[in-house]
C-alpha cells in the first residue's frame, strides 16, 4: 500500500515529461518563450522611463483590468506586473488549448485511455506540463527583472506581491483551460474560451493583490476544473 502514493507520483511525473516534451517538439514553446522574453525586455526599457511608462499603463491596465493601490501603483514594478497579466491571460489559453484536442486529432487518445493509467493521474500529470511550462515563462520575466533592476534598487516585496496575484489565479486558470479543452474539438475554441474565463477571473482580482479568501477560491476553482475534466474523461471513455 505505501508503494502506490510512488507510483501515482512517478505515473504524474512521466505524463507531465510527456507533455513538456511535446510542446517543445512543436515551436510553441519556443514561440512563447522567446516572444514573451523579448517584449517584457521591451516593457522592462519603458518602465524605467517616466514618460513611456505614463503614456503605456492606462492601456496596459486596460486590458487585464488591473487597477492597483496607491502603494503599489507608485513602483514601477507594478508596470511591469501589469504587463505580465496581460501577457498571462493569452498565455494560459495557449498552453492549454491543445492538451487534450492535439491527443483526439493524433488518435493517441485511445492509447492514453486503454494504458494502465488512472483519470487523476492524466488529469494531474497534463495540469503539471502545462503549469511547469507557465512557471517557466513567467521565471523567464523574473529573471530579466532581477538583471534590469538589480543597481536600481527595486522592491522585491512588491514584486512578489504582485507576481502571486498572477501565478496563484493562473494555477486554478490553467485547470479550466484543461477542462475546456476536453470538450472542445478545435484548438481555437478552446483558446477563445478559456480566454474568456480569464477575463473573468483577472477582472475579480483587478487590485492584484491576494487575501487570505482568494486562496481558498483560486484552490476551490482548481478543483472544479480537474472534477469537471474526470466527468468529461469519463464520457469520452465512452465512445470507445
Amino acid at each position: 500500500m505505501a508503494q502506490l502514493p510512488r507510483l501515482c507520483l512517478s505515473t504524474v511525473g512521466q505524463i507531465c515529461l510527456k507533455e513538456l516534451r511535446r510542446y517543445f517538439a512543436s515551436l510553441i514553446a519556443y514561440v512563447l518563450l522567446s516572444g514573451t522574453g523579448l517584449l517584457l525586455c521591451l516593457v522592462i526599457y519603458a518602465a524605467d522611463r517616466d514618460f513611456l511608462r505614463q503614456r503605456l499603463a492606462g492601456p496596459v491596465y486596460a486590458l487585464s483590468s488591473f487597477s492597483p493601490s496607491r502603494e503599489l501603483i507608485q513602483h514601477r514594478v507594478t508596470f511591469v506586473a501589469g504587463f505580465t497579466r496581460v501577457v498571462a491571460m493569452f498565455l494560459i489559453p495557449m498552453i492549454t488549448m491543445r492538451l487534450f484536442i492535439e491527443e483526439k486529432e493524433t488518435r493517441t487518445i485511445e492509447m492514453l485511455f486503454t494504458s494502465p493509467v488512472r483519470d487523476v493521474e492524466i488529469i494531474l500529470g497534463k495540469w503539471l506540463g502545462a503549469m511547469v511550462l507557465f512557471l517557466s515563462i513567467i521565471a523567464l520575466s523574473l529573471l530579466e527583472l532581477a538583471v534590469s533592476f538589480h543597481w536600481n534598487g527595486a522592491d522585491w516585496w512588491t514584486v512578489f506581491v504582485t507576481y502571486a496575484g498572477i501565478v496563484i489565479p493562473g494555477f486554478a486558470l490553467l485547470s479550466i483551460g484543461e477542462y475546456i479543452s476536453s470538450v472542445t474539438k478545435h484548438q481555437a475554441a478552446a483558446a477563445v474560451g478559456t480566454f474568456l474565463v480569464c477575463l473573468v477571473v483577472l477582472r475579480y482580482y483587478s487590485k492584484g493583490v491576494l487575501h487570505r479568501w482568494d486562496f481558498v477560491f483560486c484552490s476551490a476553482l482548481a478543483v472544479v476544473g480537474w472534477l469537471l475534466t474526470w466527468r468529461s474523461i469519463q464520457a469520452l471513455r465512452g465512445t470507445f
